[in-house]
């Protein structure tokens, strides 16, 4: 599934617009009747891009979302959520800059009036589903004006006329016509008219309803296109049928004049309906759907990967490279690691993506691997182009497929090295065993060597004794006479 807030970031731009001044009313009517519906997220962005917008003749800055994220604690499924809520209710149009996909234009628009709030068959009703019966009476009641019986009175209000005179020249008339001119950018207070929400569909028999009503005494006239908005967001709203809604309108007819009461008809289906059912209508929001489906589908996905034998760091990198853009990747991880991107590094990564046609979050995988695993401290070119060649030619698809890619590689370099490593300590034992041969055999004495056989002791017969007595008594004997 393709989820719209994919194509933001918290580095797009945006400027803000107003269209008119909030009065204090204003304020009332915003916390009290439209947050409600909106929600406190939604209330909250419209307060805070109200406050950041430029007031007279300020000049608009450009400012990025990620400021805005960091004020209201958003993520960007958040901020997307509330912002389209915004714009569903008429208070927020968003523009895009032509010439930049990530320049957004957010144009303020003022609440409806009480009044017309109350008179719109669309937002009121879902005010009524909101709050209940007892509390939209109360807030009906909190926004209506007490009327005063005017028949024992005549008025006696002077004119404009019968208080001011003046007679100008023709010169005169002429500069104050020009300084009446209205302004061509004017800011006005909450006096535009904002055009009514509208819905359209082919669910209802519009003409199966009007023969029906013919047979009684209802006033055509008061069908009117107001009767019919809230005719048919009765019918989307509660299931009411051609048949059943003759016969509420039948009952919100006044009896003697014919005439349609709206509010009468709004009521008395919505508290029918909640008689016979004990649970409140569920209004979906189509981006809370998605984004509970994209949850789901987060948790599925994540214990997949845990299933393939990712670790919780690869997961994470795997789902951070779908969730940016490459060249936000890539400066990302540059000034994580206090560097910069070169002109030379955005003209390698851009020639990748249009050549290679690989996925964005494949080629953020590959600058991971370059950038981070590789520890470059560039997006090298010629290894860039190699990877990127090899992974289009095995059509890589998807960032897990990458990251096994990844894995390949980092197992292949480590077999290399330890190949080497191996390789090396092989040699040195080879230069050892030639050295050791080279050096030159000494022969040592027999005394010397610890490997000879101890003698034993023979004792001297009698003959050889006195043999040996007599030659030291030789030796003797010439000591003497050499004494002499």
């Amino acid at each position: 599934m393709s989820y719209p807030w994919k194509n933001l970031s918290p580095k797009d731009g945006y400027i803000v617009s107003q269209t008119a001044l909030l009065s204090d009313i204003d304020q009332r009517v915003l916390t009290s009747l439209y947050q409600p519906v909106i929600g406190a997220s939604a209330y909250s962005l419209y307060m805070t891009l109200r406050e950041n917008a430029p007031q007279f003749s300020q000049r608009r800055e450009e400012v990025l979302v990620a400021e805005l994220l960091a004020v209201l604690s958003f993520g960007i499924a958040d901020f997307y959520q509330s912002r389209v809520r915004l714009e569903a209710v008429g208070l927020l149009r968003t523009y895009k800059k032509k010439d930049s996909e990530h320049i957004y234009l957010y144009e303020l628009h003022p609440p409806l009036s009480a009044v017309d709030f109350f008179a719109d068959d669309v937002i009121s009703l879902l005010l009524l589903e909101r709050v209940g019966e007892k509390t939209y009476q109360s807030l009906r009641a909190k926004f209506s004006v007490p009327s005063i019986d005017k028949q024992d009175y005549r008025e006696v209000t002077q004119s404009f006329l019968d208080v001011f005179q003046f007679n100008p020249t023709t010169e005169q008339h002429n500069q104050l016509v020009s300084l009446n001119a209205p302004f061509k950018n004017a800011l006005s207070v909450s006096s535009e008219s904002k055009p009514r929400l509208t819905i359209q569909s082919d669910s209802f028999d519009w003409d199966f309803f009007y023969n029906g009503l013919n047979k009684h005494f209802v006033k055509k006239e008061s069908v009117n296109t107001e009767a019919k908005r809230a005719i048919f967001m009765l019918h989307e709203m509660y299931g009411i049928d051609e048949l059943q809604m003759q016969q509420y309108v039948l009952e919100a007819c006044d009896v003697e004049s014919g005439v349609l009461d709206i509010q009468k008809l709004k009521t008395n289906a919505h508290r029918t309906f909640h008689n016979q059912n004990d649970q409140k209508i569920v209004v979906t929001d189509k981006v809370q759907t998605v984004l509970e489906e994209e949850q789901n589908q987060y948790r599925e996905r994540k214990n997949q990967l845990r299933q393939d034998g990712f670790s919780s760091g690869e997961i994470a990198v795997i789902e951070s490279s779908e969730e940016n853009r490459p060249m936000a990747f890539l400066q990302s991880i540059k000034e994580q690691k206090n560097g910069f991107v070169t002109r030379p590094e955005q003209w390698t990564l851009e020639e990748i993506l249009s050549q290679s046609k690989l996925p964005a979050s494949v080629v953020n995988i590959l600058i991971h691997y370059i950038l981070v695993v590789k520890n470059s401290p560039v997006f090298d070119r010629n290894l860039a182009y190699k990877i990127a060649n090899d992974w289009a030619q095995q059509n890589i698809s998807s960032p897990e497929e990458a990251m096994k890619k990844v894995k390949e590689l980092r197992q292949a370099t480590k077999a290399r090295y330890n190949n080497t490593q191996k390789g090396a300590s092989y040699g040195r034992k080879q230069n050892y065993s030639q050295q050791n041969k080279a050096y030159r055999k000494e022969t040592l004495p027999d005394w010397a060597r610890d490997d000879q056989p101890e003698k034993k002791e023979q004792r001297l017969s009698e003959e050889e004794q006195k043999a040996f007595r007599e030659r030291l008594k030789k030796i003797r004997s010439y000591r003497k006479e050499g004494d002499q």
